[in-house]
């Protein structure tokens, strides 16, 4: 079995030199990967050429910290079976959302445009302290009325966590208030651009739907849990061929 771990705090003896895999940020240019930016997060194009540099063909990974689904992605554009383990609820979700990529991106499109239309806007009278600080009411107003309405529109299939993660992914840009390099909110500190609620999340949706367009349809199964790396009871003993993972840094921030 291969190891390849990717460390934020200084670069791994196993990095490809031109990958660096620390760096999240050209994920953002990737499809899917983009969908949500993931502050601890790592490249998804040395995750991929890991999978391939395997010498097993098409290994069967795991990644046992998996955050918001690099490795599983990575695994999938490379035609490999894949299991991730998180233990963070949102987090997790946001990895579930992400590996629903292979649903029908007109349908995504379609119950976008059903959300954009359907959404009123519902003033909420005694919103938590932070959310009052870092969103003015009539904006917090437009996405409450958007969350309302994709909550309405749930069908129990992977379209509906996709429309979750496109109202996700726009909390932070529709925000006026400064945003530190990690997902910490300034309030004291402001934006000067920001964006609309429902322009933001049509432009979002349709985003999704163009990468999902775009995905290689490989046959490869990604299976995500939500057991603890430290207990996991449903692996066998050489079950996997390569393990890729960014394990967590405790005390790094509180």
């Amino acid at each position: 079995m291969s190891v390849a771990v990717s460390n934020q705090n200084s670069p791994s003896l196993l990095d490809p030199p031109a990958l660096g895999s620390s760096v999240f940020t050209p994920n953002m240019r990737l499809p899917v990967h983009r969908w949500f930016r993931y502050s601890a997060g790592f490249s998804a194009a040395w995750a991929e050429a890991i999978v391939a540099s395997d010498v097993g063909a098409k290994p069967r990974v795991l990644d046992p910290f998996v955050g918001s689904g690099t490795t599983l992605i990575a695994a999938q554009v490379q035609g490999a079976e894949s299991i991730g383990l998180e233990t963070h609820p949102l987090v997790r979700r946001i990895c579930q959302a992400k590996l629903s990529w292979d649903s029908d991106p007109e349908e995504l499109e379609r119950r976008a445009t059903s959300v954009l239309r359907t959404a009123s806007p519902r003033a909420w009278s005694d919103p938590p302290a932070l959310l009052a600080k870092i969103y003015p009411p009539a904006t917090l107003a437009t996405l409450v009325g958007l969350r309302d309405s994709i909550d309405a529109a749930r069908m129990g299939d992977g379209v509906d966590e996709l429309l979750w993660l496109a109202l996700l992914a726009v909390l932070r840009p529709c925000s006026p208030v400064g945003t530190a390099q990690w997902q910490y909110v300034l309030p004291n500190k402001s934006k000067s651009k920001v964006a609309e609620p429902m322009a933001a999340f049509k432009a979002q949706a349709r985003m999704m739907a163009q990468d999902m367009r775009t995905m290689p349809l490989l046959a490869a199964v990604a299976s995500l849990s939500s057991e603890d790396a430290r207990t996991v009871g449903n692996l066998v003993d050489e079950s996997v061929d390569l393990v890729i993972t960014s394990p967590p840094y405790p005390n790094n921030f509180d």
